[in-house]
């Protein structure tokens, strides 16, 4: 599995978080940041593209208590199930059900949620399957094994991360058709 940045902007904050932000963390139930952040330089309405060079499928995409909005992403490899999280949009590009193939649009950034400025919060989390076949982290009673709160059963991406934009390792052709699917899909579900 090979990840690519989601968005064209530097990575800010890492999976640790910065020792400002420890008691912040801890007042919302969270032991670390446990995800990556990347800035959009103060911009709304940043497209957000899927990252990942493996097939996927859009699971959902959720309003959370605070208001966040953010859309997950399930990839299987090898055995593995892994759930890809998009947070803080300002709007969503892809839909439940909908099949993803890298560089296909999920959203656009936003600063929804307990966010602290315009930003993609990007992580992923392993699923553990339970003996009926189903997904802790999806919403059924396996998650009270397993519960789906904030970091918990985020793992660390740094063996599959690079520093790449997801467009920067495609053809000129595909990015041409990629980016008018973009803009199609921007004017249709504006």
């Amino acid at each position: 599995m090979k990840i690519f940045k989601a968005i064209n902007y530097l990575l800010g904050q890492g999976y640790d978080c910065y020792p400002s932000m420890k008691a912040f963390y801890a007042s919302v139930g969270m032991t670390n940041h446990g995800g990556y952040d990347y800035s959009t330089n103060g911009k709304i309405g940043v497209p957000i593209y899927w990252n990942c060079d493996l097939p996927a499928e859009t699971i959902y995409n959720e309003i959370d208590g605070a208001g966040g909005m953010g859309c997950s992403v399930l990839v299987k490899m090898d055995g593995r199930v892994f759930k890809f999280r998009f947070w803080h949009l300002s709007k969503f590009g892809s839909f439940s059900g909908e099949p993803l193939k890298m560089g296909m649009l999920i959203g656009w950034s936003g600063n929804t949620g307990m966010s602290t400025g315009p930003h993609l919060h990007f992580d992923v989390k392993e699923l553990k399957v339970s003996p009926t076949g189903k997904y802790a982290g999806l919403g059924d009673h396996y998650d009270q094994m397993y519960p789906n709160n904030g970091t918990f059963g985020t793992i660390r991406l740094e063996e599959w991360m690079n520093n790449v934009f997801v467009f920067d390792g495609l053809t000129y052709m595909e990015k041409t058709n990629r980016l008018l699917i973009q803009l199609i899909k921007s004017i249709v579900y504006k």
